[in-house]
């Protein structure tokens, strides 16, 4: 059975952990807050042992733990467990961080101050030196004004009218013209009921995954633990798997699924592109905004379109982008293999917004 967040965790069950490790040890912290009714019994190291008890299995560093997902991922008396490990925006780093901070009534809060020292934290926000104020960074989705609004209000409008569904519409408003508490209640209420990308996905369609941007690849053991197995996913980025966590290493060698390196930027054009590359290891074209005199890198790109092409598939089920800047560019030249390949693909796009055929 697979859990892929607190919120979805079973509320009346007794249950043990495959392994102990700092990991493990915060998930056990973040469910007895969530889920203050289920009973932790402790860890094991062989599961045999979980005994009448619920056996999660949150990290696949052990070969026995690989084995064990590969073999019985759809067992109910097993809880495989997919954490987004080391992702930014995620309820993970959010509780690493601020745990102590949170409250849970059915619905998890914070305060305004607790937001913003996350922001503080994560560097979207610092304070005036001298008034000691709130600056937002121009990379912080919070950093909108009604000045902006107004100028780019047909670009807003045509962006509203072209999503899919009623929810998704007032969600975007929300971000758009919303107060910065209407931005951290859904943050902190949402965060751990869901992972971002994984809201709307028909796992059980997706043969063909075209994952555009990876870098530490939080993202791959939701897809693995979600896809049919034997799922191919693609991965495309300039650094390629360079940058994945240890965490994710562990799940792609359990050879569930074919997980394939396109170390490749998508582009809107052929050949070769020069992109920032900052201090942390990231290719991104926001991060110029933020911090102009960062050296440029040469890398070898391509269209999506042509990527297709190359690669010679006869199908694509879904293409999730996350490009740091280029995905616009990106998407005017993948039009035909959203258009051409198996009927239309599901598109997932960062931040929510969704375009689904």
């Amino acid at each position: 059975m697979i859990v892929d967040a607190p919120l979805k965790f079973p509320e009346e069950i007794s249950f043990v952990i495959l392994g102990e490790s700092d990991i493990s040890g915060l998930l056990v912290k973040i469910l007895a807050l969530l889920r203050p009714q289920a009973s932790f019994i402790g860890y094991v190291d062989d599961p045999d042992e979980a005994g009448d008890n619920t056996l999660v299995v949150c990290e696949l560093e052990r070969q026995e733990a690989r084995d064990l997902f590969v073999s019985r991922r759809d067992d109910p008396d097993i809880i495989f467990m997919p954490l987004p490990v080391d992702e930014m925006w995620s309820y993970w780093e959010f509780a690493r961080h601020f745990l102590d901070r949170l409250e849970y009534d059915g619905e998890v809060k914070t305060t305004r101050e607790n937001f913003v020292e996350l922001l503080l934290f994560r560097r979207r926000a610092k304070r005036n030196a001298e008034t000691q104020e709130l600056e937002l960074t121009p990379h912080s989705y919070l950093s909108l004004i009604s000045e902006r609004v107004m100028e780019h209000e047909d670009e807003i409008v045509e962006v509203l009218q072209g999503l899919t569904d009623n929810h998704s519409r007032q969600v975007y408003k929300m971000l758009i013209t919303g107060e910065p508490e209407q931005h951290w209640s859904h943050f902190t209420a949402r965060a751990f009921r869901s992972v971002q990308y994984f809201d709307y996905i028909k796992h059980q369609h997706c043969q063909v995954v075209l994952n555009g941007g990876v870098l530490g690849g939080y993202e791959l053991p939701f897809f693995i633990s979600r896809l049919p197995m034997g799922a191919e996913i693609h991965n495309i980025d300039p650094l390629g798997h360079d940058p994945l966590t240890d965490y994710v290493r562990h799940w792609v060698a359990a050879g569930s699924h074919r997980v394939v390196e396109q170390k490749v930027a998508l582009e809107e054009y052929c050949g070769e592109v020069e992109l920032p590359f900052d201090n942390e290891g990231e290719v991104s074209l926001y991060a110029k905004m933020v911090l102009p005199d960062l050296p440029l890198v040469a890398f070898p790109c391509l269209t999506m379109d042509q990527l297709v092409a190359d690669q010679g598939f006869d199908r694509v089920d879904l293409i999730k982008l996350d490009l740091e800047g280029a995905d616009s560019k990106t998407l005017t030249k993948a039009i035909d293999t959203i258009q051409r390949v198996n009927g239309g693909a599901n598109l997932v796009h960062r931040g929510g917004v969704k375009v689904v055929h």
